[in-house]
């Protein structure tokens, strides 16, 4: 059972942090020699692990609980049989 929480956080933590990285970030106007002219000023990558954990974990407890008690294989079913119409 905790196998299974560790592996969907992982893959739940990757995606949400790809998503959260991007918020909040500010070009700088003049970069110095040899930095990126792309690269942030302030990239708050504390910040965004710490959002990113929570918003992790609370997924993952949802994903974990949907699939355990049948409620997600119930969802797939229907949508097999939704797409089998057509």
């Amino acid at each position: 059972m905790i196998f299974a929480y560790i592996i969907v956080l992982t893959c739940v933590w990757w995606i949400v942090f790809y998503m959260v990285l991007p918020f909040g970030n500010q070009i700088t106007v003049k970069p110095e020699p040899g930095h990126a002219d792309s690269a942030p000023t302030k990239p708050r990558l504390g910040l965004k692990i710490i959002i990113t954990s929570a918003i992790s974990v609370i997924l993952t407890i949802i994903i974990v609980n949907l699939i355990e008690y049948g409620h997600f294989a119930k969802f797939v079913d229907k949508y097999v049989n939704w797409l089998n119409r057509y």
